[in-house]
């Protein structure tokens, strides 16, 4: 994924790219060794090029990928993700070559690749993402995302072979309940407590 996204222009700095590696590391079976993955930096930090990259992986590196969702609280901020990704793949050649015309709508962005893997953009709401079936949710904006969110999007991946989930954001509020529960998982794994 770090390679691809050096092809498509993006260079990540040596922590993008760890956080990466690492995130997307696989078990012996082939499936994600990490169900969620989570990066909390300040703002205009790099979040939003590690999800870049990981996009792109799905898009042509992850065939279990067919379906992903990107969403964030803002849908102006869904829409700038898009013309991030969009941008990296037209001024690729090779990546531009392997898919679809971009959709554009309002609301109906999605990229989709010529194999038929999708990243959609939406912005979150209690119902967003009711009747997808999706491989992989990144939630941008994790400091502003509620229960109500999450049970609307997060039973898309419970039918899915190998699905994975990414948090992004900046430091989270006192009420930030799914980033600290979260973080609390985390710790919990490490052996270690808040």
């Amino acid at each position: 994924m770090v390679d691809l996204a050096m092809v498509a222009g993006l260079d990540l700095d040596p922590w993008q790219a760890d956080t990466v590696i690492g995130a997307c590391g696989v078990r012996p079976d082939g499936l994600w060794s990490a169900f969620e993955a989570a990066v909390v930096v300040g703002r205009q930090n790099g979040k939003g090029s590690i999800l870049e990259a990981r996009q792109l992986g799905g898009l042509f590196l992850v065939d279990t990928d067919r379906l992903m969702i990107h969403t964030a609280h803002r849908f102006a901020t869904t829409t700038e993700h898009f013309l991030r990704v969009r941008s990296l793949i037209e001024n690729c050649d090779r990546l531009r070559k392997l898919c679809r015309k971009p959709r554009e709508s309002h609301g109906e962005e999605q990229i989709e690749t010529l194999a038929g893997h999708r990243l959609r953009f939406m912005a979150r709401s209690r119902a967003g993402g009711r009747g997808f079936s999706g491989d992989a949710l990144f939630f941008d904006e994790a400091m502003i995302l509620d229960g109500r969110q999450m049970g609307a999007l997060l039973p898309t991946l419970s039918a899915r072979p190998n699905p994975q989930v990414w948090y992004t954001s900046s430091a989270g509020f006192s009420d930030s309940y799914q980033l600290h529960a979260v973080r609390a998982r985390a710790l919990a794994l490490a052996g270690m407590t808040a």
